[in-house]
This record gives structure tokens, C-alpha cells and sequence, in this order.
């Protein structure tokens, strides 16, 4: 979503020769439109389901074929290699019926593009690390591949990674876990003192219509500060290494700046002399 939002803003996304997509149901197909118009000269879809799941037409899978678009159904990402910061090429595994290994290949890759909503932990480690008699590491390219992290229970029979139910860790998941031990907590002395349990007002329901923002007006559309990180070829030799570095003073205080001050809405009142926000979805 973020590259088809970018490209529709003429963005410049810098994709290599090729290029391929992972999952994303029919924005994926568009998202592979969006490459070949970016210059890409290969581009691959991949999906772990079949083509009936995925829900593209025939007709629409036949257009995107013709014009240079590959498509994999019934496939998983089994594997990433890399050179120093860059995407080499990646290990695709078939799957049958039962969504078990059938067979393998590697593909070359220049950019991988994810349709998943949630990036998942990767871990690194390095392919070759050959050492001098000095016990030096020799000043060569750094080769590295990815490992299957932990799966988590719902992903214990998936295969590669990224993974349907794949387990992460997030800033907002340590959020999400504490409000809902203190729910839970409140619901347990509920229930044991005999008092009614009701469901939180703002529970998200199967039908519950839920409205994405793209943009508040008018305030600025201001990008989020990338968290500093050890280079790779220090991470795979250092596999110990922190390795978030934390942001600088500056970078600290941009990211502040990011802040919409949430708590002060109430007080902008358009008949108090505030400011009226517009909302944009």
C-alpha cells in the first residue's frame, strides 16, 4: 500500500530490474503494474494460495502474463540472500495441496515488496565468513541470509517466512498487551464480585466499519524518522550488537514534531477562535 500510495504521488522508488511481490490479493497485481511502469523488466507475484482464493479473474491473469508479469500460486518465501545492504536473490518454495514442500528454486531479485500488513522480525546471518591466519576478517563483500524466526503457535504449519500469524514485536504490541491484561484484570474482579461484564465500547466487530485517515487538513504530512541501525555486515558478525542506535538530538526532536497533540482538540473549538481540523480518508 505504501508503494502504490507513493507512486500515485510520483514518488521515485528506486526498484532494480526486478522485482518481485509477496501476497496483497488484487493490490498486488496492481502493485506489479505499478513496477513494470516504474522501469522494472521482471516482476513476480507470489501467493500462497491458489489462483480461486486470490480471486483474479483469468482474463486479468492472462493481460498481466502477457505483459511480462509472473505469477505464483501455491508458493511461500522460504529464504532471503544478500550482499552487503542489498537483496540478491530469495528461495521460493512450491507447495501442494496440503501446503507442505514440493520443491525449490531460487530466483534473482533485485527489490522485494511486501503485502503484508505487519513486518515481521527478521534474523540475518552470515553465508561465508572466512577469516585470515591473523584471525582477521578479510575486507570482502559481506554475504548474508535470512533464518525461519519463531513462528509463534498459529504459524507452527506455515512454511518460509512471513508467515500467516507469524509471531512480531512492536512498540505497539507491548501497548496492546498491557490494556489488555488491565481489561482483563477488570473483567476478573467483575465477574468474581458478581458484577455485570460488559465488551468494551470500541471493540472492533466482524462488521464494524473502520476508517483509515490518509491525510488531516491542514496539518503537515510529516515522515517518520527512520531508527538508526547497525549495518548488516556488523550485525551478521556480531550477532550480540544492539541494533537499534537510537535517534540523534535532531532526529529526536523532528520526530516530535510528528505529535498531532491529540489531547488539545477539544479546546480548538471553531467558535472559541480555535482551528477546525478537516478530515481526509
Amino acid at each position: 500500500m505504501d508503494f502504490l500510495l507513493g507512486q500515485n504521488g510520483n514518488s521515485s522508488v528506486p526498484l532494480g530490474d526486478r522485482v518481485m511481490i509477496l501476497g496483497g490479493g488484487k493490490a498486488g497485481v496492481r502493485a506489479a503494474w505499478k513496477a513494470l511502469e516504474s522501469g522494472a523488466k521482471t516482476v513476480y507475484v507470489v501467493y500462497r494460495t491458489s489462483q480461486e482464493k486470490v480471486d483474479i479473474s483469468q482474463s486479468e491473469l492472462q493481460e498481466a502474463t502477457d505483459k511480462g508479469i509472473n505469477f505464483m500460486f501455491r508458493s511461500a518465501l522460504y529464504k532471503m540472500f544478500g550482499q552487503d545492504q542489498g537483496l540478491t536473490h530469495v528461495e521460493i518454495a512450491r507447495l501442494d495441496g496440503k501446503g507442505t514442500i514440493s520443491s525449490n528454486e531460487e530466483i534473482a531479485v533485485d527489490t522485494l515488496l511486501l503485502g503484508a500488513g505487519r513486518f515481521p522480525e527478521l534474523i540475518y546471518v552470515p553465508r561465508t565468513v572466512e577469516e585470515a591466519e591473523t584471525g582477521e576478517v578479510p575486507d570482502t563483500p559481506v554475504l548474508w541470509e535470512t533464518v525461519v524466526p519463531y513462528p509463534g503457535p498459529a504459524a507452527k504449519d506455515e512454511v518460509g517466512i512471513f508467515r500467516p500469524g507469524e509471531a512480531y514485536s512492536d512498540y505497539r504490541a507491548v501497548v496492546e498487551a498491557i490494556g489488555a491484561g488491565r481489561r482483563a484484570a477488570n473483567s476478573t474482579h467483575k465477574f468474581l464480585n458478581g458484577e455485570g461484564i460488559e465488551a468494551p465500547s470500541n471493540m472492533i466487530r466482524k462488521y464494524t466499519t473502520v476508517l483509515n485517515l490518509n491525510q488531516i487538513e491542514p496539518i503537515p504530512s510529516i515522515p517518520r524518522q527512520k531508527m538508526p541501525e547497525l549495518p548488516i555486515e556488523e550485525r551478521v558478525l556480531n550477532p550480540d550488537a544492539e541494533i537499534a542506535l537510537g535517534y540523534s538530538e535532531e532526529q529526536a526532536k523532528e520526530e516530535a514534531q510528528r505529535c498531532l497533540r491529540c489531547g488539545l482538540i477539544c479546546y480548538r473549538r471553531p467558535e472559541a477562535g480555535g482551528q477546525s481540523w478537516k478530515v481526509s480518508s
